[in-house]
């Protein structure tokens, strides 16, 4: 059997009568055929064309190959008629021979570069503005709080995390979206951060600073994500050393999805936590997850759960995932709306973190802060998420920014 896949053919195919053959096109294609060839004992072809030739055994396997090419080319061509040729070679192998024939006289097609590549250039322009700016410039952070039971208005800080802003360092280099565009990349990126969060972090600890002072005493614990591999490097443990040496409490952020890809370095990561004293929370819990997963198998002290409006419209399965969670050990992470809260607090869920708890906390700020009166909301939420003094200009009260919230500094007070 011989099969075509007319990529040549893409334009006069597609609704769109400019549209030609991509890269992804060509690697998505080619990975299809290639598992075909390998089922089949066949051969793939690429043609000087852009077209894809198949040359397999069985007749059988012909019109299924053919009807997943058309799914997944179907939102460029809705119509799969003459997307694809298939040819039995004992009764069109003239046809073939002379296809193949014509495809010979074709001018090769001019190399093309990777779509990836932006990407690439991007994490590695990422990672020399890291090495040559000053480190708080480009981070950020954000409190996440406990609405205190039976006052729905109070707030009480619970933790700040620390994070390298993407945006910041994507608007260094001018290519926003490139940082993440790739997660593999993206978390080869994340891998290199972890280092230099680790290494500031440890030495802002032993001098009192900027970044950790909010955490001490009854401040909100520390919080920071970090790959399995940064868990288990040499610096992690020097870091955890210094936490231990100062009494800071700090808990430590990762991806589900880093959990599940590689479980033996998920539960070594996880017992060094342990002995180091410091929390497990388990990060990036979508909504699809939950319905799909045990999270609490893994043994976080809390699990970050994803808003989404999508959420409500769960019905029972949700609402029964929420509560086999346990309430106390939910965050609902991206709270960025009034229905965020109300659903979580619904749900039993106290603890949240979003860019409307950011606005509440502001708000808060602002009301109790004898020199708030010429604040906006944005401005203190803003300098409140900034870890560097170029960020907060502007504020006269920098107290209450790391103390997130004025019941805070009274807690503080009074200890």
């Amino acid at each position: 059997m011989a099969l075509v896949l007319h990529l040549s053919q893409l334009s006069s195919l597609s609704h769109m009568a400019s549209l030609a053959p991509r890269a992804h096109h060509r690697r998505i294609a080619r990975a299809v055929l290639d598992d075909a060839a390998q089922r089949q004992e066949g051969q793939v072809f690429a043609l000087h064309n852009d077209d894809l030739l198949l040359l397999f055994r069985s007749d059988a396997a012909g019109t299924p190959i053919t009807e997943t090419l058309a799914r997944l080319f179907l939102v460029d061509v809705p119509d799969p008629v003459g997307l694809t040729t298939l040819w039995s070679m004992a009764r069109d192998g003239a046809a073939v021979l002379q296809y193949a024939q014509a495809r010979l006289l074709d001018t090769p097609p001019e190399p093309e570069r990777p779509e990836l590549n932006g990407s690439v250039q991007a994490i590695g322009a990422i990672e020399s503005v890291i090495e040559h700016s000053r480190i708080t410039d480009l981070m950020q952070q954000q409190t996440a709080v406990l609405v205190m039971p039976g006052h729905a208005g109070r707030l009480q800080p619970l933790f700040r995390e620390i994070t390298f802003s993407v945006a910041v360092l994507e608007a260094r280099i001018a290519a926003t979206g490139q940082a993440n565009a790739d997660p593999f990349l993206f978390r080869h990126l994340a891998s290199r951060l972890d280092g230099r969060m680790l290494n500031v972090l440890r030495q802002d600890l032993q001098v009192n600073g900027p970044l950790t002072a909010g955490t001490r005493r009854l401040g909100p614990t520390l919080h920071l994500n970090l790959t399995l591999s940064g868990i288990l490097s040499d610096r992690f443990a020097h870091f955890a050393a210094t936490c231990r040496a100062i009494g800071t409490r700090v808990g430590v952020e990762i991806p589900l999805v880093e959990a599940c890809a590689d479980p033996e370095a998920f539960v070594t990561a996880r017992t060094r936590l342990r002995l180091a004293g410091l929390a497990l929370v388990l990060d990036g819990v979508s909504h699809h997850a939950l319905m799909l997963t045990m999270p609490m198998v893994l043994e976080p002290d809390l699990i970050k759960l994803d808003w989404s409006p999508r959420l409500p419209e769960a019905g029972s399965a949700v609402d029964q995932a929420v509560m086999a969670l346990g309430g106390d050990r939910v965050v609902l992470h991206r709270a960025e709306t009034e229905e965020a809260l109300s659903w979580g607090l619904a749900h039993g869920i106290r603890r949240f973190q979003g860019r409307h708890v950011d606005a509440m906390l502001a708000a808060g700020r602002i009301g109790a802060c004898a020199q708030g009166s010429g604040c906006s909301l944005r401005q203190c939420m803003e300098r409140a998420s900034a870890t560097g003094t170029a960020g907060r200009v502007g504020c006269s009260n920098p107290t209450l920014l790391d103390a997130a919230a004025p019941l805070a500094i009274r807690a503080q007070a009074m200890a």
